[in-house]
């Protein structure tokens, strides 16, 4: 329930992006190094490996994305994953590139760090939505380009830095 409260939706996309999320997520946590640019490639591989993955594994899995996903719910409710437009309204469709900079970081983070901090994340965010050129760059063309990954991934980490959360420096591919 948590994540489709993140995403605002009730039903499950028959499409599969929710599951396209959910794998993008594992395979950028566990195989950042690994990426190389090339999209599909990259999601397919981590798909295959999973099939050779231990319960304990799979369990793991489960409990960081579910962990997570409560973590994101707690700072953004049912504005999580949003870019903010120019007036500082969250916009009302998922932004993928997003969706990865919080999962990951937050993932990383402490629980009760991040929710005695939301209201500074939600305006660190709003923030880099509406003045770092960087940042919206990187959030709204070539996302998948590996060098645009890295760039919106710093630009947050050092965001959420300047607002007293340490957090690791997170790289993509080599």
């Amino acid at each position: 329930k948590g994540f489709q409260r993140s995403r605002n939706v009730i039903n499950i996309d028959k499409r599969m992006g929710d599951a396209e999320l959910i794998l993008r997520f594992f395979a950028f946590y566990f195989d950042a190094a690994e990426y190389k640019g090339y999209f599909a490639t990259f999601l397919d591989n981590y798909l295959r490996s999973g099939a050779h993955m231990s319960e304990s594994d799979l369990k793991t899995h489960e409990s960081l994305f579910f962990e997570t996903i409560e973590k994101v719910v707690s700072v953004f409710g049912n504005f999580a994953f949003r870019r903010f437009d120019r007036e500082g309204k969250p916009e009302g469709q998922v932004n993928r590139a997003i969706y990865d900079v919080i999962m990951l970081t937050f993932a990383r983070i402490d629980r009760e760090l991040l929710y005695s901090h939301r209201e500074q994340i939600v305006d660190a965010l709003r923030k880099l939505s509406r003045t770092d050129q960087d940042f919206i760059d990187a959030i709204g063309q070539a996302t998948r380009d590996r060098k645009r990954i890295n760039t919106r991934v710093r630009r947050w980490v050092e965001s959420l830095r300047s607002i007293g959360i340490d957090c690791p420096d997170l790289v993509f591919g080599d």
